[in-house]
């Protein structure tokens, strides 16, 4: 997986998986809003993922993997309710990284505990 999100002319900025630059069997650009896939992956050897060359990107799923972090309030049984925002900074860097802004900005105060 490639991903480079730096404004640096020298390297695409953007998200590409199998294959190298260039020749992604999926890339999609720095704003999530184009891509493209390669007509064959190197990486796993196989054909592209859609009969178009050029994408208009729609929507994005994203799933993470691992076990959720524990609050140390909810041991206690009493668990604050919190913004995903405030207790998910990779969520809150991958809308920066699209240009999304957040509407909540400015209208609350952040929580004590939000990571930066």
């Amino acid at each position: 997986m490639y991903l480079n999100y730096l404004e640096k002319n020298t390297m695409p900025n953007g998200l590409g998986m199998g294959g190298r630059e260039e020749l992604f069997g999926l890339w999609l650009d720095y704003d999530f809003g184009k891509g493209s896939v390669a007509p064959s992956c190197t990486t796993f050897r196989s054909p592209p993922l859609s009969p178009h060359q050029q994408l208009e990107v729609r929507g994005i799923e994203v799933w993470a993997l691992g076990p959720e972090e524990e609050d140390s309030d909810e041991e206690e049984g009493t668990r604050k309710k919190k913004s995903a925002l405030d207790s998910n900074p990779e969520a809150r860097a991958l809308l920066d990284i699209m240009g999304k802004t957040r509407a909540s900005d400015g209208y609350r105060e952040k929580s004590e505990d939000a990571t930066d």
